[in-house]
């Protein structure tokens, strides 16, 4: 018999796997079928049955039934924007080092990928402000957290163009996904307790050279950061091993710094020609 928290039950996300590795995310509810070309089943056949367990279609075929994972859930969720990937919030995570008890402020929220993950690393505890002006995002953002977490009452959604002013203080990490970041270094350092870390995410290499160039010309912020991240999966099928001929390449560049009080640290500058060797 499998554990009660890991038995289906109306309302939970589903994901549901078959023989081909196709992947499907769905809500439980009765009356519903999932439906493919591979047949139909129930949602009620799924209910009360334990996650991994393999369900057959109406047509013989077979279908494991599982609680997606962060990654899986926010690959397969309805987005009206375009998310971060995974492996972008990933990093996040832990080069922001987003913990429980956090204040956390991010703009814009977008579909809510990045949410999801943060709320996740707060655990319940801490406070996670979003600033979002589109009806609409915010609509689908908050549908897709709660198919995932359920209520999240230390979660702020704000009405509110970031570019205004940040009205939070003492406040542990500012994550931005805007195309022009540069423009709230002034509140973000006014909002950021000393020590507190600055993302932010950008598509372009003009967009991030402009940003560091500004994170530096302010003054207050220090160990500044650009990374990317690449996932290469690789195919593995009995003796043959290779890379698969796609991979989840560029998506954005993280731009990371911290702020600080005080004169500002010493940091050699020197002109890149200068770091050949």
């Amino acid at each position: 018999m499998a554990a009660e928290s890991r038995v289906f039950q109306e309302g939970d996300a589903v994901l549901v796997v078959d023989n081909e590795d196709h992947r499907f995310l769905m809500f439980l509810g009765r009356g519903r079928s999932f439906q493919s070309h591979q047949g139909a089943l129930r949602h009620e056949e799924i209910m009360g049955r334990g996650e991994g367990e393999v369900l057959s279609t109406n047509k013989g075929f077979p279908l494991v039934v599982l609680r997606p994972s962060l990654s899986e859930y926010i690959m397969t969720m309805r987005r009206r924007t375009q998310i971060i990937y995974p492996k972008d919030v990933a990093l996040i995570l832990v080069m922001a080092d987003l913990y429980p008890g956090l204040t956390v402020v991010e703009a814009g929220l977008g579909s809510g990928s990045l949410a999801l993950g943060v709320l996740r690393a707060l655990a319940g505890t801490g406070r996670l402000v979003s600033y979002e002006t589109r009806p609409e995002f915010r609509e689908q953002a908050e549908r897709n957290l709660r198919g995932l977490l359920g209520e999240t009452p230390n979660h702020t959604i704000k009405d509110q163009d970031i570019y205004q002013g940040i009205a939070e203080r003492e406040v542990d990490r500012v994550l931005l996904d805007l195309p022009e970041p540069w423009r709230l270094l002034p509140a973000v350092a006014e909002a950021l307790a000393p020590g507190g870390i600055l993302m932010c995410y950008l598509p372009t290499v003009l967009q991030i050279h402009h940003t560091v160039e500004e994170v530096r010309r302010d003054g207050r912020f220090t160990m500044i950061e650009v990374v990317e991240s690449l996932v290469r999966p690789w195919h593995v099928a009995g003796p043959s091993v290779r890379p698969e001929h796609r991979m989840v390449a560029h998506t954005g560049f993280l731009i990371f710094a911290r702020r600080f009080v005080g004169l500002p640290p010493a940091v050699d500058e020197a002109p890149a020609a200068a770091d050949r060797s």
